[in-house]
């Protein structure tokens, strides 16, 4: 690991000199060889554009139980790749579908073997608005909105291997809203993030907080029930749904909120999301994107990346925290904070985090975490 610059302020950061007292200090509660915890790991994607050269850099990170674990496993990502073309704005195509094939060794360090392959085209009206693969039930889906301005649609497409094409499954129309109490012009909005409950996809619509559902099993849509009057949050990316809680769980500038998704009388209701610790888990929020993922029962873990931090470090700092959440089970979940695990600063290769040019552009990209010796 290389050392970090003297003057960094995330090394100021780490000991509280510029951040609020309620981030948690980065101390290892954990011992990394606990024989007790599982073999946990998160695969860490970074895109990277550079002068022209687009790249997906891949890190991985073990978050429990340090030891060397089985021979190696395969691991099989979907991604859509999206490019945009300067030289012709008006030119709009739709993502291209790519599985990511990975062998990982047992020792990080030599796991090698990354392949990429083509998956079934979109159709080409799915490349006006973003879209995002999304796995449930055992099925890949591809959720997309029709329109920019006036009516829409909110449209699901599920891919049928067999056939090798995209099917258009279920489609549902999307209220307008005015967009801002500064514009009086109607706006539709764009898909923020979602999170998968059982064979049921959650979505979450941003610029105004809209959630709709999609069961997988009947193929069908439904909006949620919200109080307009109360402040909800977007599920930014990926929220992780747990089990055991019947809870989910997203990550908001640096804070760990809980939602509950719930059926009355036919309808999916959601009441605006809980606190379940004011204490942030990843400092700086706002210099850098952080990413939920859960590992097993109350386990969790988010990585966050500086992308935009400047400082004369060598290279990027990531900062992955392993926290469990507490709370009391009598009758009904009633969160009371998290635990801090296990915490650790690290530093990516290949990524500057010194002067970057214009022509340089690094977004953290996803989390997809996986036990080890698993598929």
């Amino acid at each position: 690991m290389l050392p970090a610059a003297d003057d960094c302020p995330f090394s100021e950061c780490l000991c509280r000199s510029l951040c609020s007292p309620r981030i948690r200090r980065v101390d290892a509660c954990l011992p990394a060889d606990a024989v007790d915890s599982p073999a946990w790991s998160v695969l860490v994607c970074i895109t990277s554009m550079s002068d022209g050269d687009r790249s997906l850099l891949l890190h991985r990170f073990r978050v429990a139980h340090s030891g060397l674990g089985p021979e190696g496993l395969s691991l099989s990502l979907c991604l859509f790749s999206s490019e945009f073309d300067c030289s012709n704005i008006y030119k709009v195509c739709p993502p291209v579908p790519l599985t990511l094939h990975m062998n990982l060794a047992a020792d990080a360090s030599k796991s090698r073997g990354v392949a990429l392959s083509c998956l079934p085209e979109l159709p080409s009206k799915v490349g006006l608005l973003p879209t995002c693969p999304i796995s449930a039930a055992g099925e890949l889906w591809a959720p997309y909105l029709t329109g920019v301005h006036g009516p829409s649609k909110f449209v699901m497409q599920r891919l049928e291997k067999d056939a090798g094409r995209w099917v258009e499954v279920a489609a549902i129309d999307v209220p307008l809203r005015p967009q801002s109490r500064d514009m009086s012009t109607d706006s539709i909005p764009l898909i923020q993030g979602y999170a998968v409950v059982g064979d049921t996809i959650l979505l979450s619509l941003y610029p105004y907080h809209l959630f709709f559902t999609f069961d997988c099993t009947t193929s069908s849509w439904a909006p949620v029930v919200t109080n307009e009057a109360d402040n909800y949050i977007p599920i930014r990316y990926r929220g992780v749904y747990v089990k055991e809680d019947d809870t989910i769980y997203c990550l908001l500038g640096g804070v760990v909120y809980a939602y509950k998704l719930c059926v009355v009388k036919g309808e999916y209701r959601m009441a605006v999301p809980t606190f379940v610790d004011r204490a942030r888990v990843c400092p700086m929020c706002k210099q850098g994107q952080g990413f939920l993922a859960h590992l097993s029962g109350r386990v969790m873990c988010s990585v966050w990346i500086g992308a935009k931090l400047r400082c004369n470090c060598d290279s990027k700092h990531v900062l992955i925290t392993t926290f469990r959440v507490k709370g009391d089970d009598s009758g009904h979940l009633v969160h009371k904070g998290i635990e801090v695990l296990h915490c650790t600063s690290r530093l990516l290769d290949k990524l500057p985090s010194k002067y970057i040019p214009p022509t340089c552009y690094f977004e953290f990209s996803f989390l997809q975490y996986f036990l080890d010796g698993k598929h």
